[in-house]
């Protein structure tokens, strides 16, 4: 944390990073919804997805599961999306999100693995 935030530079460009990625969900979720042909703009996703995603970090589900999908039903339902839909959408995007964690997960593994720890 004190190697990121003594710089500015450092600073901007994990704001940058945090912001580009975001933006990068919000027009996944938009493209999973076209796949479940629900004719939505991006700007409704990029104006749903920030309290959901903020709702799901509550500790009250296992990794957001439930509230995610109770929020895009909640805010969903005012698009005159059905609440099937939504929450199919919600779900695949969770199981999105699972795998590119696995995937990660896999990397991180290998990375692990090439250094050598002393104690």
């Amino acid at each position: 944390l004190y190697s990121v935030l003594n710089s500015w530079r450092k600073i901007i460009f994990q704001l940058s990073l945090s912001v580009i990625i975001h933006i990068l969900t919000f027009i996944g979720v938009y493209f999973i919804a076209q796949g479940f042909n629900t004719e939505l703009p991006l700007s409704i996703f990029c104006t749903i997805m920030p309290p959901i995603l903020l709702s799901t970090i509550i500790p009250i589900s296992l990794a957001g599961w439930g509230i995610r999908e109770s929020g895009m039903i909640g805010f969903l339902k005012y698009a005159s999306v059905t609440a099937e839909t939504s929450a199919s959408i919600s779900i695949v995007f969770g199981l999105i999100y699972v795998a590119l964690g696995i995937f990660g997960l896999f990397f991180w593994v290998i990375n692990k693995s090439n250094k050598k720890v002393y104690l």
